[in-house]
């Protein structure tokens, strides 16, 4: 990184410079302080990117963190292959978090989303229902074929590993949820017929516990180079299958940020059966115990019970969460009045 230049180009000279991650430097000046991010944009991905900046300005959309413009008024700095931005540096002290920090990412997901929608008209799918909905029967199957085949396998042997008994011993966790998912793949079918539309936004794309700053006042959305249009509970897959792999997730009041999130953009129960529908796949679940079958990779033990447990974990802390919104479903309310 030439420094020298990048002050030019912005018109700022350092006092001094840390690097406070691997892609995140904290540049200090006699006025203020600011943000460097070495993004993982390319010159491919550029225009896409600038496309959305100069969206995110006509619409005046509130909610991410700004980027300031280079003297040939870019907004970003490019070095041989290298692409960075520049933004004010936003403090993150913990006494400056909101008591509820989950509502907190919410409310500006839910303003991000509500200001951005249009809808997506879902005559297409409905056009080829049958085939969509032999797709998602087929994969449930292949889920529970696949996993029988592996628990089979792995207790024939005289001896199992700690990674094949982990496998054994939460084979009925996983079985279950392939019935609930077979439960929410009904759901999805039946209110497809009944919904006309469903929401497209403006979305993060990478909605991560360090993508985010929180103050007194606001929530700021951090490293939105992956942001683009997509149906708006993409976000929320992203961020309940990040914050799943943690231990400590105070569940209530996810479910209450949930809750708060649809006061800005309601969520129909044919979106609702398809975001559950995500986060109940054992996809992910099922890739580590490929990975520990292929003779080509060689991931320590360690490293792979590891991984295997982390990916339970989401899905458990998934079922918790596919419980309460199944209380928010709008045929069940109905039904129960």
């Amino acid at each position: 990184m030439d420094w020298k230049q990048l002050a030019k180009a912005y018109e700022i000279e350092p006092i001094e410079i840390y690097q406070v991650t691997n892609r995140v430097y904290k540049i200090q000046t006699r006025s203020q302080n600011y943000a460097l991010k070495h993004s993982h944009l390319t010159k491919e991905s550029i225009g896409r990117w600038l496309a959305l900046y100069q969206y995110i300005q006509q619409q005046q959309i509130y909610g991410f963190v700004p980027v300031y413009l280079t003297n040939q008024q870019m907004p970003f700095y490019a070095e041989d292959e290298n692409i960075y931005y520049l933004m004010p540096w936003v403090e993150n002290h913990a006494l400056d978090r909101p008591s509820h920090e989950y509502a907190s990412l919410f409310h500006s997901l839910g303003k991000l989303h509500a200001a951005t929608i249009h809808k997506h008209d879902l005559s297409s799918i409905k056009n080829s229902q049958e085939s969509y909905q032999e797709y998602y029967r087929n994969q449930t199957q292949i889920f529970r074929e696949q996993l029988l085949q592996y628990v089979r396998y792995f207790e024939a042997k005289r001896f199992m590993s700690p990674f094949e008994l982990q496998v054994c011993m939460t084979y009925r966790d996983i079985d279950f949820l392939l019935y609930q998912l077979d439960h929410w793949q009904e759901i999805h079918f039946e209110t497809l017929g009944e919904t006309a539309d469903m929401n497209y936004s403006l979305c993060h794309g990478n909605l991560k516990l360090t993508h985010f700053v929180s103050t007194y006042d606001q929530t700021y959305l951090l490293n939105w180079e992956y942001a683009h249009f997509a149906p708006a509970i993409h976000d929320l897959v992203l961020y309940f299958s990040h914050i799943g792999s943690f231990h400590d997730i105070d569940l209530p009041k996810v479910t209450e940020a949930f809750d708060v999130y649809g006061r800005y953009l309601p969520i129909s129960d044919f979106e609702k059966s398809l975001l559950v529908m995500e986060l109940l796949s054992p996809d992910s679940w099922l890739q580590c115990i490929h990975s520990y079958m292929d003779v080509e990779v060689t991931t320590p033990q360690i490293d792979s019970v590891i991984m295997l447990e982390r990916e339970y974990r989401k899905l458990m802390f998934h079922y918790q969460l596919q419980e309460h919104i199944a209380s928010t479903l709008t045929r069940k309310n109905e039904e129960a009045n």
